[in-house]
């Protein structure tokens, strides 16, 4: 029997490239390697972070502004505070939020939070 074969008769051709094999350095020890931290682990810890910025926004933008201008979080942070406070809903809402948690984020939150606690009481 000579001649082409039926279709679906044949091995299958899977395609693609032939897996590459991962180069290894083999002048270090395994064990002397230093990985760092797991990008799931770093994610999970900016996303926590992320988190607990919104959720101090959201906390400022619900205080009174004269309280609020006592923290002396400075001139940009309280505008913006100011502005998520006047929203209601929607993507502005968290965009919002979002920005606000950016302008905090080279703030010390534990110095906040706690100054916020005392003005609270």
């Amino acid at each position: 029997m000579h001649g082409p074969l039926p279709l679906g008769s044949g091995p299958r051709y899977v395609g693609g490239m032939a897996k590459r094999k991962r180069m290894v350095d083999t002048s270090v020890r395994e064990e002397d390697i230093e990985l760092g931290q797991s990008r799931t682990k770093a994610r999970k810890e900016r996303k926590d972070l992320q988190s607990r910025l919104e959720a101090l926004a959201m906390r400022l933008a619900k205080t009174p502004p004269h309280i609020v201008a006592g923290l002396d979080l400075g001139v940009e942070a309280e505008r913006e505070i100011a502005q998520l406070a006047s929203q209601k809903k929607g993507s502005a809402l968290a965009r919002q939020r979002k920005r606000v948690g950016g302008v905090l984020r080279t703030m010390d939150l534990d110095e906040i939070e706690a100054a916020l606690e005392a003005k609270n009481r």
